[in-house]
């Protein structure tokens, strides 16, 4: 798929990316931008007009030839990330009744702009529906007189419209197919995604994740606005300062029991950084596993009883380091134990808490990329300071 960049897309419009998006002048003509929507493949020329402004894109459309605007309409209308709004719809499809060098004279009369890139002839019975495939070398390799349907692979990968992106990524990975055809219900071809198509769609979606797990948007890769950055980076940092203040009230909360034992004060850093480093680990994890579609719904007890086995495990070794480390430093073994018994609960605790977040964002269909960043290490924080306080006081107590 052919990605274009905010600066290439307003470039055509004689614009800059900086300046913000403003709505092309009537100046540049819609049928200069028609022109280079024309020349470009399906794909990329629908990833420019989702670029444009809607009223001028749809002019843009409206200028086209018909057979080009339903063409790209019908890629448009497909949501983000579906199999739909990923295809192109330039492709070499003939008739399976046919000889190879009828196909070959056939396939030369299609205008060069149909052909595409991809190394597949699709084959269609007398309804237009899909029976089977050739790789384009296979038709100079067979005698010329023999029929398609004869060589042809019936077994067929196919995808439809509505297909999200990380079952086809899968499929591709599984299959190592060059490409996919897209069919209706009818089982009719309305277009191809190539590989490096799906490849595309994987890296932005990648981009968007690594960009939430930070706490900003992908669209900061590709700007160079300080005010935009600004806005895309300050909402998660306001997430930041709400879970700060919260901590601050549980501390205040426990100021008592900070006086009595201030060696407790000493050790929170080290507590904080491990249980927040379980739960960023498991979030990554689990957001990974979704985006790639590795991860079902059978697969998530097994997944749970795992990480929850690993947080408890490396929540032993942690406290059992700490402790010793709080027990000589301190000389007070009872202070070790507080310590190490309340860091050992809390790295269980945001190990459940990254494991969980992402999926139940998913199942109420909030990108679960959000849920890596600042949201799980706020959550994680503000638990790990109840428990630690809560359960060090209980033993101290004891």
């Amino acid at each position: 798929m052919t990605k274009l960049s905010d600066t290439e897309k307003w470039g055509l419009l004689g614009g800059t990316a900086s300046q913000g998006a403003p709505a092309p002048s009537d100046d540049l003509g819609v049928s200069y931008m028609s022109e280079v929507v024309g020349q470009l493949s399906s794909d990329g020329a629908a990833e420019l007009l989702r670029g444009l402004p809607k009223e001028f894109a749809d002019r843009v459309l409206a200028s086209l030839p018909a057979a080009k605007s339903a063409e790209l309409s019908d890629i448009l209308s497909c949501p983000p990330g579906t199999a739909g709004s990923m295809m192109c719809k330039e492709y070499l499809h003939a008739p399976a009744e046919m000889t190879c060098a009828d196909a070959i004279a056939y396939l030369h009369l299609m205008p060069a702009g149909r052909k595409g890139k991809t190394p597949y002839v699709y084959l269609t019975d007398r309804e237009g529906r899909l029976v089977g495939q050739v790789q384009t070398q296979d038709l100079v390799l067979n005698e010329l007189d023999t029929v398609l349907e004869t060589v042809m692979q019936t077994m067929i990968v196919t995808v439809q419209r509505q297909t999200p992106s990380e079952e086809i990524v899968k499929t591709l990975e599984n299959t190592r197919l060059a490409a996919l055809p897209v069919v209706d219900s009818d089982g009719r071809p309305v277009g191809v995604i190539p590989a490096h198509n799906a490849l595309s769609a994987v890296k932005e979606q990648a981009d968007r994740d690594i960009a939430k797990i930070v706490g900003t948007d992908a669209e900061e890769m590709r700007t160079h606005s300080v005010p935009k950055i600004m806005r895309l980076r300050l909402p998660w940092l306001f997430v930041n300062i709400a879970s700060g203040l919260t901590c601050a009230f549980i501390t205040g909360i426990f100021e008592r029991q900070l006086h009595e034992v201030m060696a407790l004060f000493l050790f929170i850093p080290v507590v904080l950084g491990l249980s927040e480093s379980t739960g960023i680990q498991g979030a990554t994890i689990v957001v990974r596993n979704l985006t790639l579609g590795r991860l079902r719904a059978k697969d998530i007890g097994g997944l749970f009883a795992r990480e929850v086995a690993v947080g408890l495990l490396i929540g032993l070794v942690c406290a059992a380091v700490v402790g010793s480390v709080t027990f000589v430093w301190q000389g007070n073994p009872l202070l070790g134990v507080a310590v190490g018994l309340s860091l050992n609960v809390a790295i269980v605790v945001s190990a459940i808490i990254g494991l969980s977040l992402p999926l139940v964002f998913k199942a109420l269909r909030i990108d679960p990329a959000i849920a890596s960043g600042p949201l799980v290490l706020a959550i994680c924080d503000i638990q790990t300071l109840f428990v630690y306080f809560f359960m060090s006081g209980w033993v101290l107590g004891a």
